[in-house]
Order: C-alpha cells, then structure tokens, then sequence
C-alpha cells in the first residue's frame, strides 16, 4: 500500500531530502538546553560597588564577568549612578535588569533605595526604583525568580537590631509590597535561595 502520510513522526521518507534543502530541524532548534540561556541570551554575571580594606575605600563601580571567559579580569561597566558608593547591600536579576538595594556608606550613612540596572545598557548609571520598608536596611538576603524579588531579613541603624521583615518586589512594574514576614526568623547576614521557576 502506497504511504500517502508522510508527515508523521515516525516518517523518514523524505528526510534526506529535506537535509539536503536545509529544510529539517536539528536538536538544538527544537530543545532547550539547560544552559543555553547562560550562553546566548544571558552570557553575564555582575559585582555592584562594595568596599576595600585596609583603609576602607568606597566604591561605587559596576564590574561584569563574562561567563564564557571567566577567568579574565572583570570590566568595569557603569556605576551606581546617585546611589553612590556603597557596601552590604543585597543584588538579584530579572531577565532584563539587574537590582541592588539597602546597604551603608561608612558606618553613618545608609541607603534606603532599590537601584535598577539595565543590561541591555550596562555603561549607563543605575536608576532609583523606590525605598525598601524601613530606612538603611543592610545585610539583607535577597532572592528571585523570572516574576518578584524578595529581600529579607537584614538590619537598619535606627532600630540597632536585626529584622524578621521580607520584602516582595515585583519587576512588571517595579513596585515593592512589604509586610510579608513569611515566618522569617530574626536575624541579619542571612542566606537565602530558591529553586528554579519557584515563587520565591
């Protein structure tokens, strides 16, 4: 009986045709790899200012790692822009941007806001995206998935002692909802880490 469905899966009539015409899918076209996305679409990781010791020196830098060659020295990219120097703060990613918030400069000045860095301009200085909860946290976990950020923990200067609060930020429209609380223990320097495509 003549084959008159030559669309099936199963179906290797015509495949050498269609390898010749450059018409037949290859693996990589149609699977996912796990780790493509870290190599095309999002082949950097980045370090956001920080302090230097001895002597402490406050730095305000935006340095990028590329991933496909990481043992070359980091460039230096953009810079906190009016956030200026800063250190302890918490940093995720969205598939865009990149987020850094709270921290101190020196041991009497302490940031409040949630800076925004574009990747797709990464020379340019970060962009102010509103305040977390309480003034001059620090020392905040943070954590993300494709959706909302959540910054947690940490401690501010006004109270003198560590937080239990969690932060949820929303990246579609950069916004913050704070009072999550979420049964986090009280404490500063935490850890924090989520599993891939999870609600954090």
């Amino acid at each position: 009986m003549a084959v008159t469905n030559k669309r099936g899966i199963f179906s290797l009539f015509d495949v050498s045709k269609r390898q010749a015409a450059g018409t037949w899918g290859v693996s990589n076209e149609t699977w996912l790899s796990g780790t493509e996305p870290y190599t095309a679409s999002l082949p950097f990781g980045y370090t956001i200012a920080g302090a230097i010791a001895p002597g402490i020196t406050w730095v305000s830098t935006i340095d990028r790692i590329d991933y496909s060659n990481d043992t070359a020295t980091a460039l230096t990219r953009g810079n906190t822009g009016p956030y200026g120097s800063v250190s302890n703060s918490a940093a995720v990613g969205s598939p865009t941007f990149g987020y850094f918030a709270g921290g101190n400069y020196s041991s009497s000045q302490w940031r409040t806001n949630i800076m925004r860095l574009d990747f797709d301009n990464d020379t340019a200085a970060t962009s102010p995206k509103g305040p977390l909860s309480e003034t001059g946290r620090h020392n905040m976990a943070a954590s993300a998935n494709s959706t909302y950020a959540v910054f947690i923990g940490g401690a501010t200067p006004a109270s003198g002692i560590s937080k239990s609060m969690v932060d949820r930020f929303t990246f579609a429209n950069d916004t913050l909802y704070s009072g999550l609380n979420a049964a986090q223990p009280t404490r500063e320097g935490v850890g924090h880490c989520n599993a891939a495509n999870a609600n954090p």
